[in-house]
Protein backbone atom coordinates (compact mmCIF):
# COMPACT_ATOMS: atom_id res chain seq x y z
CA UNK A 1 0.00 0.00 0.00
CA UNK A 2 1.09 3.79 -0.82
CA UNK A 3 2.72 5.22 2.24
CA UNK A 4 1.40 8.33 1.59
CA UNK A 5 -2.29 6.74 1.14
CA UNK A 6 -1.90 5.00 4.68
CA UNK A 7 -0.94 8.50 6.76
CA UNK A 8 -3.70 9.88 4.97
CA UNK A 9 -6.29 7.74 6.29
CA UNK A 10 -4.50 7.54 9.65
CA UNK A 11 -4.79 11.57 9.65
CA UNK A 12 -8.76 11.30 8.67
CA UNK A 13 -9.37 8.88 11.23
CA UNK A 14 -8.00 11.08 13.86
CA UNK A 15 -9.87 13.93 12.62
CA UNK A 16 -13.15 12.14 12.54
CA UNK A 17 -12.34 10.41 15.61
CA UNK A 18 -12.05 14.35 17.37
CA UNK A 19 -14.90 15.18 15.19
CA UNK A 20 -17.02 12.99 16.74
CA UNK A 21 -15.91 13.56 20.38
CA UNK A 22 -16.55 16.94 19.75
CA UNK A 23 -19.98 16.68 18.33
CA UNK A 24 -20.97 13.69 20.98
CA UNK A 25 -19.51 16.72 23.82
CA UNK A 26 -21.97 19.29 22.25
CA UNK A 27 -24.73 17.59 22.03
CA UNK A 28 -24.67 16.16 25.94
CA UNK A 29 -26.73 17.92 28.89
CA UNK A 30 -25.39 20.83 30.10
CA UNK A 31 -26.28 22.55 33.27
CA UNK A 32 -27.82 25.91 33.59
CA UNK A 33 -28.37 28.26 36.51
CA UNK A 34 -31.72 29.10 37.74
CA UNK A 35 -32.38 32.42 37.25
CA UNK A 36 -36.39 32.55 38.39
CA UNK A 37 -39.35 30.23 38.57
CA UNK A 38 -42.70 31.58 38.36
CA UNK A 39 -45.56 29.30 38.23
CA UNK A 40 -48.23 29.34 35.47
CA UNK A 41 -51.87 29.30 36.55
CA UNK A 42 -54.69 27.72 33.92
CA UNK A 43 -56.53 31.47 33.70
CA UNK A 44 -52.69 32.75 32.49
CA UNK A 45 -52.61 30.10 29.48
CA UNK A 46 -56.63 30.51 29.10
CA UNK A 47 -57.83 31.10 25.17
CA UNK A 48 -60.91 33.29 24.15
CA UNK A 49 -62.65 33.97 20.96
CA UNK A 50 -64.55 37.50 20.39
CA UNK A 51 -67.81 37.76 19.35
CA UNK A 52 -68.34 39.91 16.38
CA UNK A 53 -71.61 39.18 15.46
CA UNK A 54 -75.78 38.08 16.47
CA UNK A 55 -78.41 36.72 14.70
CA UNK A 56 -81.10 35.52 16.17
CA UNK A 57 -82.62 31.96 14.62
CA UNK A 58 -86.22 32.10 14.62
CA UNK A 59 -88.47 28.55 14.88
CA UNK A 60 -89.61 28.41 11.06
CA UNK A 61 -92.39 26.75 11.98
CA UNK A 62 -93.68 28.53 15.02
CA UNK A 63 -95.84 32.05 14.83
CA UNK A 64 -93.69 34.75 14.59
CA UNK A 65 -93.64 37.74 17.64
CA UNK A 66 -94.09 40.98 17.39
CA UNK A 67 -92.68 43.42 19.55
CA UNK A 68 -95.18 45.39 21.73
CA UNK A 69 -93.27 49.15 21.98
CA UNK A 70 -95.87 51.16 23.59
CA UNK A 71 -99.36 50.59 26.19
CA UNK A 72 -101.77 53.66 26.45
CA UNK A 73 -104.94 52.96 29.11
CA UNK A 74 -107.97 54.18 27.10
CA UNK A 75 -110.12 55.50 30.41
CA UNK A 76 -114.05 56.69 30.52
CA UNK A 77 -114.98 59.36 33.08
CA UNK A 78 -117.01 58.23 35.70
CA UNK A 79 -120.61 59.59 36.15
CA UNK A 80 -120.82 62.66 39.45
CA UNK A 81 -122.90 61.74 42.44
CA UNK A 82 -124.95 63.56 44.37
CA UNK A 83 -124.77 63.03 48.12
CA UNK A 84 -127.06 64.54 50.54
CA UNK A 85 -127.36 63.76 54.20
CA UNK A 86 -129.19 65.11 57.19
CA UNK A 87 -127.27 66.96 59.64
CA UNK A 88 -128.30 69.03 63.34
CA UNK A 89 -127.20 72.61 62.65
CA UNK A 90 -127.17 75.03 65.79
CA UNK A 91 -128.29 78.23 66.21
CA UNK A 92 -127.90 81.49 68.37
CA UNK A 93 -131.24 81.67 70.24
CA UNK A 94 -132.64 85.44 69.34
CA UNK A 95 -131.96 88.28 71.60
CA UNK A 96 -134.30 90.81 72.75
CA UNK A 97 -132.03 93.19 74.39
CA UNK A 98 -129.26 93.23 72.30
CA UNK A 99 -127.50 96.23 73.70
CA UNK A 100 -127.22 94.71 77.23
CA UNK A 101 -129.21 97.44 78.83
CA UNK A 102 -131.10 95.53 81.70
CA UNK A 103 -127.51 94.25 82.72
CA UNK A 104 -125.81 97.05 82.47
CA UNK A 105 -128.75 99.17 84.88
CA UNK A 106 -128.58 96.70 87.20
CA UNK A 107 -125.25 96.21 87.41
CA UNK A 108 -124.76 100.06 87.70
CA UNK A 109 -127.31 100.35 90.83
CA UNK A 110 -125.68 97.73 92.48
CA UNK A 111 -122.25 99.09 91.84
CA UNK A 112 -123.42 102.06 92.75
CA UNK A 113 -124.82 100.91 96.31
CA UNK A 114 -121.72 99.24 97.13
CA UNK A 115 -119.92 102.57 96.13
CA UNK A 116 -121.71 104.60 98.37
CA UNK A 117 -120.75 102.55 101.33
CA UNK A 118 -117.35 103.76 100.70
CA UNK A 119 -115.54 106.99 102.40
CA UNK A 120 -117.73 110.01 102.88
CA UNK A 121 -118.17 113.37 101.93
CA UNK A 122 -116.59 113.98 98.38
CA UNK A 123 -115.33 110.55 98.57
CA UNK A 124 -118.41 109.02 99.10
CA UNK A 125 -120.05 110.66 95.51
CA UNK A 126 -116.83 109.83 93.60
CA UNK A 127 -116.82 106.09 95.08
CA UNK A 128 -120.20 105.34 94.02
CA UNK A 129 -120.52 107.43 90.42
CA UNK A 130 -117.34 105.21 90.13
CA UNK A 131 -119.33 101.79 91.46
CA UNK A 132 -122.08 102.81 89.30
CA UNK A 133 -119.56 102.46 86.22
CA UNK A 134 -117.93 99.73 86.81
CA UNK A 135 -120.89 97.57 88.17
CA UNK A 136 -122.84 98.81 84.33
CA UNK A 137 -119.84 97.57 82.72
CA UNK A 138 -120.05 94.26 84.62
CA UNK A 139 -123.67 93.62 84.65
CA UNK A 140 -123.42 94.29 80.72
CA UNK A 141 -121.01 91.48 80.26
CA UNK A 142 -122.73 89.19 82.80
CA UNK A 143 -125.85 89.61 80.39
CA UNK A 144 -123.76 88.89 77.22
CA UNK A 145 -122.48 85.84 78.21
CA UNK A 146 -125.67 84.74 79.37
CA UNK A 147 -127.31 85.55 75.85
CA UNK A 148 -124.22 83.98 74.11
CA UNK A 149 -124.97 80.85 75.53
CA UNK A 150 -129.25 80.76 74.69
CA UNK A 151 -128.86 78.37 71.55
CA UNK A 152 -131.20 75.80 69.89
CA UNK A 153 -130.52 72.97 67.34
CA UNK A 154 -132.50 72.17 64.09
CA UNK A 155 -132.20 69.61 61.36
CA UNK A 156 -131.39 70.49 57.84
CA UNK A 157 -130.48 68.45 54.48
CA UNK A 158 -126.93 69.15 53.32
CA UNK A 159 -126.27 67.98 49.76
CA UNK A 160 -122.73 67.89 47.32
CA UNK A 161 -121.33 66.46 44.25
CA UNK A 162 -119.15 63.89 44.30
CA UNK A 163 -117.16 63.70 41.19
CA UNK A 164 -116.99 60.40 39.57
CA UNK A 165 -114.07 58.17 39.22
CA UNK A 166 -112.30 57.43 35.82
CA UNK A 167 -112.02 53.47 34.65
CA UNK A 168 -109.83 51.68 32.25
CA UNK A 169 -111.81 50.28 29.73
CA UNK A 170 -109.24 49.09 27.19
CA UNK A 171 -105.71 49.87 26.18
CA UNK A 172 -104.02 51.11 22.93
CA UNK A 173 -100.95 48.62 21.96
CA UNK A 174 -98.59 49.83 19.53
CA UNK A 175 -96.77 46.95 18.14
CA UNK A 176 -93.71 46.39 15.37
CA UNK A 177 -93.02 43.50 12.95
CA UNK A 178 -90.72 44.02 10.29
CA UNK A 179 -89.59 47.25 10.96
CA UNK A 180 -93.25 48.29 10.68
CA UNK A 181 -95.46 49.73 13.87
CA UNK A 182 -99.14 49.43 14.03
CA UNK A 183 -102.06 49.91 16.62
CA UNK A 184 -103.93 47.68 17.88
CA UNK A 185 -106.99 48.02 21.19
CA UNK A 186 -106.95 45.49 23.92
CA UNK A 187 -109.00 44.53 26.64
CA UNK A 188 -105.69 44.13 28.95
CA UNK A 189 -102.40 44.86 28.77
CA UNK A 190 -100.47 41.60 26.65
CA UNK A 191 -97.07 42.62 28.09
CA UNK A 192 -93.70 42.18 25.78
CA UNK A 193 -95.31 40.89 22.39
CA UNK A 194 -97.69 39.73 20.80
CA UNK A 195 -98.28 36.09 18.38
CA UNK A 196 -98.82 36.83 14.64
CA UNK A 197 -100.65 34.07 12.65
CA UNK A 198 -101.21 34.54 8.19
CA UNK A 199 -100.10 38.10 8.91
CA UNK A 200 -102.96 39.47 11.86
CA UNK A 201 -102.09 39.70 15.06
CA UNK A 202 -103.46 37.84 18.02
CA UNK A 203 -105.60 39.63 20.60
CA UNK A 204 -107.65 36.47 22.26
CA UNK A 205 -106.41 36.61 25.26
CA UNK A 206 -106.59 32.51 25.55
CA UNK A 207 -105.17 32.06 22.45
CA UNK A 208 -102.35 33.99 22.89
CA UNK A 209 -101.50 32.27 26.20
CA UNK A 210 -101.77 28.84 24.18
CA UNK A 211 -99.27 30.45 21.53
CA UNK A 212 -96.88 31.49 24.01
CA UNK A 213 -96.85 28.19 25.73
CA UNK A 214 -96.16 26.39 22.90
CA UNK A 215 -93.47 28.63 21.46
CA UNK A 216 -90.31 27.34 20.40
CA UNK A 217 -86.85 28.41 22.52
CA UNK A 218 -85.05 31.32 20.63
CA UNK A 219 -81.46 30.14 19.72
CA UNK A 220 -78.73 32.43 18.76
CA UNK A 221 -76.09 32.29 15.40
CA UNK A 222 -73.54 34.14 17.35
CA UNK A 223 -70.27 34.52 14.81
CA UNK A 224 -66.68 34.69 16.62
CA UNK A 225 -62.82 35.20 16.10
CA UNK A 226 -60.76 32.59 17.26
CA UNK A 227 -57.26 33.57 16.02
CA UNK A 228 -57.37 34.43 12.66
CA UNK A 229 -60.63 32.39 12.43
CA UNK A 230 -63.90 33.69 12.07
CA UNK A 231 -66.86 30.75 12.69
CA UNK A 232 -70.37 30.46 14.90
CA UNK A 233 -71.75 28.53 17.36
CA UNK A 234 -75.53 28.51 18.18
CA UNK A 235 -76.54 29.14 21.88
CA UNK A 236 -79.88 29.64 23.58
CA UNK A 237 -79.03 33.36 25.06
CA UNK A 238 -77.19 35.96 23.15
CA UNK A 239 -74.01 37.38 24.28
CA UNK A 240 -73.18 41.00 23.39
CA UNK A 241 -70.86 42.02 20.47
CA UNK A 242 -67.40 42.37 21.72
CA UNK A 243 -67.96 39.61 24.74
CA UNK A 244 -65.12 36.99 24.93
CA UNK A 245 -66.05 33.62 24.93
CA UNK A 246 -63.94 30.83 26.40
CA UNK A 247 -62.03 28.54 24.36
CA UNK A 248 -60.95 24.79 25.46
CA UNK A 249 -58.59 22.54 23.32
CA UNK A 250 -59.61 25.01 20.46
CA UNK A 251 -63.63 24.76 20.94
CA UNK A 252 -66.02 27.04 22.32
CA UNK A 253 -67.64 26.18 25.57
CA UNK A 254 -71.02 26.84 25.95
CA UNK A 255 -71.90 24.09 28.55
CA UNK A 256 -72.78 25.78 32.17
CA UNK A 257 -71.38 23.00 33.59
CA UNK A 258 -68.36 22.63 32.05
CA UNK A 259 -67.59 26.42 32.03
CA UNK A 260 -68.45 26.21 35.70
CA UNK A 261 -65.48 23.64 36.13
CA UNK A 262 -63.19 25.39 33.80
CA UNK A 263 -63.70 28.78 35.90
CA UNK A 264 -63.33 26.74 39.05
CA UNK A 265 -59.96 25.21 37.89
CA UNK A 266 -58.49 28.48 37.01
CA UNK A 267 -56.23 29.76 40.14
CA UNK A 268 -54.67 25.74 39.45
CA UNK A 269 -51.03 26.01 38.66
CA UNK A 270 -50.91 23.91 36.08
CA UNK A 271 -46.93 24.96 34.76
CA UNK A 272 -43.94 26.94 35.74
CA UNK A 273 -42.05 29.19 33.36
CA UNK A 274 -38.16 29.31 34.63
CA UNK A 275 -35.76 32.21 33.65
CA UNK A 276 -32.12 29.70 33.63
CA UNK A 277 -28.71 31.30 31.85
CA UNK A 278 -26.17 29.17 30.42
CA UNK A 279 -22.69 30.64 29.82
CA UNK A 280 -24.01 34.29 28.71
CA UNK A 281 -27.22 33.39 27.25
CA UNK A 282 -30.49 34.05 29.49
CA UNK A 283 -33.63 31.93 28.05
CA UNK A 284 -37.05 31.03 29.17
CA UNK A 285 -38.71 27.68 30.01
CA UNK A 286 -41.80 25.95 30.07
CA UNK A 287 -42.08 22.96 32.47
CA UNK A 288 -44.58 20.73 33.60
CA UNK A 289 -42.72 20.17 36.96
CA UNK A 290 -40.90 22.59 39.19
CA UNK A 291 -37.36 22.13 39.34
CA UNK A 292 -35.87 20.78 42.51
CA UNK A 293 -32.47 22.50 42.95
CA UNK A 294 -30.65 25.21 41.60
CA UNK A 295 -29.87 24.16 38.29
CA UNK A 296 -31.80 22.70 35.08
CA UNK A 297 -30.43 20.80 32.11
CA UNK A 298 -30.32 21.72 28.75
CA UNK A 299 -29.47 19.31 25.63
CA UNK A 300 -29.53 20.39 21.95
CA UNK A 301 -30.93 23.76 23.58
CA UNK A 302 -34.39 21.75 25.35
CA UNK A 303 -34.64 21.93 28.63
CA UNK A 304 -34.58 18.02 29.95
CA UNK A 305 -36.41 16.81 33.26
CA UNK A 306 -33.59 15.08 35.90
CA UNK A 307 -35.16 11.24 35.04
CA UNK A 308 -33.88 11.89 31.85
CA UNK A 309 -30.63 12.02 32.26
CA UNK A 310 -28.62 8.63 32.20
CA UNK A 311 -25.64 9.61 33.80
CA UNK A 312 -25.15 12.72 35.55
CA UNK A 313 -21.28 12.74 35.77
CA UNK A 314 -21.71 13.22 31.49
CA UNK A 315 -22.75 16.73 32.39
CA UNK A 316 -21.32 19.13 30.30
CA UNK A 317 -20.53 22.31 32.85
Amino acid sequence: MNKQLIIGLCIGGLVATAGGALALKDSSPKAADIVSIKPITAAMEQEYAQVVNIIEVADPNGPRFAAVVDVQPVTQRGRDEEICETVTVTHQAPVKDENQIAGTAAGAVIGGVLGNQVGGGNGKKVATVAGAVVGGIIGKNVQANHQAKQTYETTERQCWIEPGQDKVVGYDVTYQIDGQSALVRMGYNPGKELPVVGGEVVTDKAEIKRLSSNKAPTSYEVFYVYGATESSILMPKAPKVGDLLLVKDGQVVTDAKRLAEIQASQNQVVAYQVTYKLGNKVAEARMTEKPQGRVIYVKNGQVIADTDLKDKESVSL
